[in-house]
């Protein structure tokens, strides 16, 4: 697929679509650092153009997704979830991600073979991880959704935002789920990501979409001048926000 006016002034786009794996939309304008997440969402939401009008639904991986995606779905005057990824760690090594867990009741689940193998660990080993992480994915959950539930929509085109990819562990778990729940189409969108896993991710979507793809990236927060960690408070408050102006619509 190729897009001629969807890549933001200023902005390197990438974009690939399994559907036409041989087209990918590479401009080589410098992109400055993002100020923040907001600006990130918004650099991101003109490549994003044209799902306007479409059924739509975005979700937002907590927590530094969301207000990414906010930007994104009021946009696109699309509705707007946080879905909660957390990374597993590994045992006694909680900072060393060997994949990442979702909420749900089937849960998607990733691990990095690669650094397992390289650990010697196996999958089972990371059960107490995973029963941990479960266990904090309960209480984000009641502190983001005090008086409500999940909303799914398979039917949908369903766009995963988050504010950056390095390794890949949490979208790749947020995929998992999503195929299994049958998503009708699955669009990856983010800021800013590592070109070789933005490839791997083409691989389980039907397109990913990056306003900055860049060889190496080391850590998301190089690219925000503004990196502020997101309380679960600002993710109550931008659902709550992104219901107003569909609710009057309603």
């Amino acid at each position: 697929m190729i897009i001629s006016s969807g890549c933001p002034r200023n902005a390197r786009g990438f974009l690939k679509d399994k559907t036409f794996p041989k087209y990918n939309r590479i401009a080589f304008d410098f992109l400055k650092m993002y100020k923040d997440r907001k600006d990130a969402g918004q650099k991101l939401s003109l490549l994003l153009q044209r799902y306007q009008g479409e059924n739509v639904i975005v979700y937002g991986l907590t927590r530094g997704g969301v207000p990414v995606a906010y930007e994104v779905a009021k946009y696109l005057n699309a509705p707007l979830e946080a879905f909660i990824v957390k990374k597993l760690g590994a045992p006694y090594q909680e900072e060393l991600a060997l994949g990442a867990v979702t909420e749900g009741k089937e849960p998607g689940v990733y691990y990095n073979k690669e650094i397992l193998s390289h650990m010697h660990l196996l999958e089972s080993d990371l059960k107490s991880s995973i029963q941990r992480k479960m266990a904090d994915i309960e209480e984000l959950q009641k502190k983001i959704r005090p008086d409500a539930k999940l909303h799914l929509f398979p039917k949908a085109i369903a766009i995963i935002v988050d504010d950056g990819i390095a390794t890949g562990s949490t979208m790749k778990a947020a995929l998992k789920f999503f195929k299994k729940l049958g998503q009708f189409r699955i669009t990856v969108a983010v800021p800013v990501g590592q070109r070789s896993v933005l490839e791997e991710l083409g691989e389980l979507a039907d397109e990913v979409v990056c306003a900055e793809p860049v060889l190496y990236l080391e850590a998301v927060g190089e690219f925000y001048k503004d990196f502020t960690q997101v309380e679960s408070e600002t993710v109550l408050a931008l659902l709550e926000q992104s219901r107003k102006p569909l609710a009057k619509k309603n």
